[in-house]
């Protein structure tokens, strides 16, 4: 029920509820005022068009405009364009929309015009709701924000776009930022190129700047916001806020930061900064709990280590390198795969932790595995040899560890290098490390192979039909190669090799065990351009090494034969002399 304001008389109480009758049957018999124009009728009227009018019971539509959540009302910063919805009365409210205008007012029908620009939207909507009380008694109303505006900002600074953008009323710093340089900001706050020279410049995100006219000048640190989803670190914007992004030369200007944090790189720093406030920028609050201590190395002062507690009084200045050492450095992952019961990664202690405890870690063996065909692949070894070296042959011979007498030339060791996958093993007994009589420590990124025992013996090479065939106990080398269709045309000597350590071992009649393998070695056929042209060029320089040889035999001869003359001569001279002299006397 409506109550009639102070001071009507019967005749107007009379009148007032049949306006009300008249806005319930036609919602077009009315107009808003001039103030409480939604948005697109305003841009209506800017672009010299008659505007429609909607009726004060229909309400704004959303917009769609994504949100965090409920605005929050002490918080929001009221301005022109913000659109409210009035209502006034119960089951049967009135209900219309009313706008900011330009000037920064909001004018409310038959509850006059009320300040909102610049004003929190708590205090906007506490005037409305008392000054249309003040029309109405014992009627509730109600006063809410049906649409946030948008405004511009002004942003300037080190960034492809400056200049003015268009951002919603919720928007906060990040949103321009990345507005301006058509990145998303974890983007842009990842260098994807290191600086090599002083004059590359990146923006500084960690002292940001806004000036604004209703909350202050602010400085503000984009990547903690990234790190800790700290909302002070990227706050609203209002406004016609100025946002200024400066920059820094990571070179001469910046920290580098590296160890135990999230974002590893180069950062700008801010006044006051700390070793603590820059590692938590980059990690975290929670960084605490698993970086034990922080270290700064610094041009021209001494290397300070300090607990990760103590590094909120550690300063710092550019060109230093703070390193966070995690709590348990040593900490790792190790992986196991084939015949164990439960295979993947688990967690080891470098140097500590031995394959035998792996193996425990795992479920133990499985009843098909093949123990003496386990090995270790140690990561380090893997970056140093790895599959990319295997395929530059030049590389690959050299590293084949065979003996010289059992791989003949440098086809028997290209063909081997071929045929076989270099492994970066670790020395090991396989039984006894497996079974932990061993202790073979394991490191970061060490992966061990337990194959399965399947029963097959795989021969390859230079044989008919390269592949696997049949374990039987006590057999040879000859018979599993007889298995695969004998030798080929080019096949040459047959190589047992050792399923535990992969060494070959030369013979037909070598007796072959479980998880052995059998190679037939290839006779010296170039099977590739490549090794022919490096055919050629052995046979040239074999053809040039004999030439020299014969040749300095030739001249060690003439020298030979030229030093006997010379004896021979000074011998005929001296006995002519002696003669001469006999005969004289």
């Amino acid at each position: 029920m409506v109550v009639p304001p102070r001071g009507t008389t019967l005749p107007r109480v009379a009148a007032l509820f049949g306006l009300l009758a008249v806005a319930v049957m036609d919602g077009n018999a009315q107009t808003l005022p001039t103030g409480g124009l939604t948005p697109a009728q305003a841009a209506a009227a800017a672009a010299g068009q008659s505007p429609v009018v909607s009726s004060p019971r229909v309400l704004t539509r959303p917009t769609g405009l994504a949100l965090e959540g409920p605005v929050d009302a002490d918080e929001y910063v009221v301005g022109p364009g913000d659109v409210f919805t009035v209502s006034v009365g119960g089951s049967t409210a009135r209900q219309y929309s009313v706008s900011v205008s330009a000037d920064g007012r909001v004018a409310v029908p038959e509850a006059g015009s009320f300040p909102a620009a610049g004003r929190s939207l708590a205090r906007v909507r506490a005037d409305v709701q008392a000054g249309v009380q003040r029309r109405y008694l014992n009627v509730p109303v109600d006063v809410s924000l049906a649409t946030p505006r948008e405004f511009f900002v002004h942003v300037s600074g080190a960034l492809p776009e400056p200049g003015r953008h268009l951002v919603p009323a919720v928007a906060r710093v990040s949103q321009a930022v990345e507005a301006a340089s058509g990145r998303g900001l974890s983007d842009l706050a990842t260098y994807d190129e290191p600086a090599t020279t002083i004059d590359v410049r990146w923006p500084a995100l960690r002292n940001v700047t806004v000036e604004s006219r209703t909350s202050g000048d602010r400085r503000v640190d984009l990547v903690r916001y990234l790190a800790t989803g700290d909302l002070r670190a990227n706050p609203y914007l209002s406004d016609g806020d100025r946002i200024h992004i400066p920059s820094f030369s990571p070179l001469t200007d910046g920290v580098i930061v590296g160890g135990a944090v999230d974002r590893p790189g180069t950062y700008d720093v801010r006044p006051g900064d700390t070793a603590r406030d820059l590692i938590e920028a980059t990690s975290g609050l929670t960084a605490g709990s698993r970086i034990a201590r922080v270290r700064r190395v610094s041009l021209g002062r001494p290397v300070v280590e300090v607990p990760f507690a103590d590094a909120a009084s550690m300063t710092i200045s550019p060109g230093d390198h703070l390193y966070a050492v995690p709590t348990n450095a040593e900490a790792a992952l190790a992986r196991v795969d084939g015949a164990v019961r439960y295979p993947g990664f688990y967690p080891i202690v470098q140097g500590q932790t031995t394959v035998g405890e792996l193996v425990r870690m795992a479920g133990g063996l499985r009843d098909d595995a093949l123990a003496r065909g386990a090995y270790l692949e140690r990561a380090a070894q893997l970056l140093e040899t790895g599959t990319a070296r295997a395929e530059t042959e030049e590389a690959t011979l050299p590293d084949v560890s065979v003996d010289a007498d059992l791989l003949q030339g440098l086809f028997g060791r290209q063909f081997y290098a071929r045929q076989t996958a270099a492994t970066p093993r670790v020395s090991m007994t396989p039984e006894a490390a497996l079974a932990g009589d061993q202790a073979v420590p394991l490191y970061r990124d060490d992966r061990l192979v337990v194959p399965f025992d399947y029963g097959l013996v795989r021969v390859y090479g230079r044989v008919e039909r390269s592949g696997y065939v049949p374990f039987v106990e006590g057999s040879t080398a000859s018979d599993y190669v007889a298995q695969a269709g004998g030798r080929t045309a080019t096949g040459a000597a047959v190589y047992v090799i050792d399923a535990a350590t992969g060494q070959l071992a030369e013979g037909e009649n070598s007796t072959v065990r479980r998880g052995d393998a059998v190679f037939v070695n290839s006779l010296p056929t170039p099977d590739t351009p490549a090794f022919a042209d490096l055919a050629l060029q052995e046979r040239r320089d074999q053809r040039e090494d004999a030439r020299d040889r014969r040749q300095a035999r030739f001249q060690f001869v003439q020298t030979v034969l030229g030093v006997a003359g010379t004896v021979a001569s000074l011998i005929i001279a001296y006995v002519t002399v002696q003669s001469l002299n006999s005969s004289s006397n």
